[in-house]
């Protein structure tokens, strides 16, 4: 992992990321993230972020197997396909009780939306009729709210 922030003269600050990941079973992967937070008055402060995932497949996954027990371990599971997801995002949020309580010493109310498109490089849709092999690659997007409160103590 490589991670790095700079801030910028009026308070903002950008932001990078990229991390590589291998395991035992043939899965590569990288993801790359660039952001920009901005703070406002009030303790108001605004995110937008953009990410890229990409895998390769496990060494034991297929799509299309060519007859059963064609190898010793066997995965359909689209999770172990290769794939890419984009990811956009916002957020904002809002700092409370600075100094309001002697056990707490901040608090904040985060509110943040992402859009993810999963693209699959070797998953089929087989929901769509078609020849074995030739349906339609998989692929969908997500929309994620994610609210929560913070409270440093």
């Amino acid at each position: 992992t490589f991670s790095a922030r700079y801030y910028l003269p009026y308070r903002a600050a950008l932001h990078g990321e990229y991390r590589i990941f291998g395991d035992s079973w043939g899965i590569r992967a990288y993801n790359a993230e660039i952001g920009y937070t901005h703070p406002f008055k009030n303790g108001l402060s605004f995110d937008l972020r953009y990410r890229i995932y990409k895998q390769t497949a496990a060494n034991f996954y297929s799509d299309l197997f060519p007859y059963s027990q064609s190898q010793n371990f066997m995965a359909r599971d689209r999770e172990f396909s290769a794939f890419a997801n984009h990811t956009i995002g916002v957020g904002v949020s809002r700092e409370f009780a600075k100094n309001l309580w002697d056990f707490v010493d901040k608090g904040s109310l985060n509110l943040y939306y992402d859009y993810i498109q999963f693209d699959y490089d070797d998953f089929r849709d087989v929901r769509q009729r078609s020849t074995p092999g030739q349906e339609p690659l998989y692929s969908y997007s997500a929309n994620v709210l994610r609210f929560f409160i913070s409270i440093w103590y």
